[in-house]
């Protein structure tokens, strides 16, 4: 039997987004031998036992040919806090987190799982949100990497280069370039960032340049979601990597998923800087951080 590379945690709702997110979830574990846990949080005040085992046991049937699955059952009324207990005595590599499904109606006290999950546990997250184009389920074409000063962009850069050396993907880097104004003035200045597109795409070039590989560089100017959705919808990107920090916004309650996580009509891969699939980790030049100002290394 050949080892896992990865430890994937697949948590489900039995919701129409967790089917929905099988077929991407069949497709990485056929490029990237992997373990995988199917868990499932029931509040038993709503379900019994019986029935969210039988649930669990039917869900994702297929999974029982790959030969290291199993299945959790976790009781609780917060599945963020299940979960995360959970991973405080079982570690793995990536949890899968579909979505919730939309229900029409705005949830101003919505706490989202996601969020809270990659704000608390170290591990990295693979996700899609509603806008996703189910045709960009095979076998990824297109890997794409947002490079960000604000980040650690190393880390998502390391694994999206060499996922995209796996499955024999074109690497797609991305930097949004912020609009000037005063507020973005005071970032740059904290953060080292370029504020012209010309001297983003110079610094994405001297990082193209110490990879294995030849990537596609794609630069954008704006200040919100849509300018990283233009540009996806025009890379075409099959799946994208971007870092935690970059994924999530803390606020008044809680935290929160960026907009651009489920606008995106790809899966989108929050890696965590502080353990980044360590098995399969691609050791990129150290000229890929010392020679630019887009890369910071936690």
């Amino acid at each position: 039997m050949q080892s896992a590379e990865m430890s994937l945690l697949f948590t489900t709702r039995f919701s129409e987004s967790c089917f929905q997110a099988i077929p991407a979830v069949a497709q990485w574990m056929d490029d990237v031998t992997s373990s995988l846990t199917i868990a499932h949080v029931y509040n038993p005040r709503n379900t019994s036992v019986y029935s969210a085992e039988e649930q669990l046991l039917s869900f994702f049937a297929e999974a029982d040919r790959y030969p290291n699955t199993r299945r959790v059952l976790l009781e609780g009324d917060d599945p963020g806090e299940a979960i995360s207990t959970y991973l405080n005595d079982h570690r793995h590599d990536m949890i899968i987190c579909p979505s919730s499904d939309r229900v029409g109606l705005p949830r101003p006290f919505h706490r989202s799982t996601r969020a809270r999950l990659l704000a608390s546990t170290p591990a990295t997250l693979w996700t899609m949100g509603d806008a996703m184009d189910f045709r960009r389920f095979g076998r990824p074409a297109r890997v794409g990497c947002i490079i960000s000063r604000r980040s650690d962009s190393y880390r998502p850069l390391e694994l999206a280069c060499d996922y995209a050396l796996r499955v024999g993907a074109t690497l797609q880097l991305m930097c949004v370039v912020p609009q000037v104004d005063e507020g973005t003035l005071r970032n740059a200045m904290i953060f080292n960032e370029p504020l012209a597109e010309s001297v983003a795409t110079e610094e994405l070039q001297r990082i193209a340049a110490a990879l294995p590989l030849s990537p596609e560089l794609y630069v954008a100017m704006g200040s919100d979601a849509r300018s990283l959705i233009r540009v996806l919808d025009n890379a075409r990107t099959d799946i994208l990597f971007t870092g935690k920090q970059q994924a999530i916004r803390s606020t008044l309650w809680t935290y929160e998923m960026e907009r651009y996580v489920d606008d995106a009509g790809c899966p989108v891969v929050c890696v965590d800087h502080d353990r980044s699939l360590p098995k399969w980790r691609l050791r990129l030049p150290a000229d890929v951080s010392r020679n630019s100002r887009l890369l910071a290394i936690a």
